[in-house]
């Protein structure tokens, strides 16, 4: 695969469990599920696994940080065609991060852990990053 996202340590390849720490202290985490049940439905097509949602200010910005994090130590390459990236962790993981999806403006985050080997309490998910809405008080 591609070049490590690791900044020069001695074993710079992690797993998944590795990075859930850093992720979890910044992100809701709840039965090994991120964010909120997705607008899209219980389970993603031609996926086993459910649709969650992160609402925030910046979904670009977030969505950024929040693969950052999760991928940390993994080999990344790009998607075809520049559609976004493909990390490989060490347990088996793939974390996949695109921020042109077939949701407009809702960049995501994919986390398959099919062939994980060291998950954790981590369920496999696909991730979108929502704008939050601001509430009227007036109405």
């Amino acid at each position: 695969m591609g070049c490590s996202k690791y900044n020069g340590n001695i074993n710079p390849y992690r797993s998944i469990k590795e990075n859930l720490p850093d992720v979890i202290k910044d992100y809701e985490f709840n039965d090994g599920y991120f964010g909120i049940v997705g607008k899209a439905g219980k389970k993603a097509k031609n996926n086993d696994y459910p649709i969650r949602q992160i609402d925030c200010s910046d979904p670009i910005a977030e969505s950024k940080k929040f693969y950052d994090k999760i991928s940390r130590g993994g080999e990344e390459k790009p998607l075809p065609r520049g559609n976004g990236v493909l990390t490989k962790m060490k347990d088996g993981t793939y974390i996949t991060y695109r921020v042109i999806t077939k949701t407009v403006d809702s960049p995501a985050v994919d986390i398959n852990i099919k062939d994980s080997t060291d998950a954790g309490e981590l369920k496999g998910q696909k991730i979108h990053f929502e704008k939050e809405k601001k509430h009227n008080d007036n109405k």
